[in-house]
């Protein structure tokens, strides 16, 4: 999904940043809600994995665009 952006609207490092934001909120947001609700995350689980998880991504994402620029 981050590949597909950067080519879509460009290889900025805006577009990186909001690539691996939405690839974030979709996979990880979605999936840490879930497990809140049912009572498999706690509060303290959450501050620290979602955040570590965003960095990843967008890491991720950053990585991407270098190897689209580099094309």
């Amino acid at each position: 999904m981050s590949w597909l952006m950067l080519v879509q609207f460009g290889v900025s490092r805006k577009t990186a940043l909001l690539a691996g934001s939405f690839v974030w909120l979709t996979i990880f947001g979605v999936f840490w809600l879930g497990l809140f609700n049912i009572y498999l995350a706690t509060r303290p689980i959450m501050s620290i994995a979602l955040p570590l998880a965003w960095v990843e991504v967008v890491v991720a994402a950053c990585i991407v665009r270098w190897s689209v620029v580099r094309k």
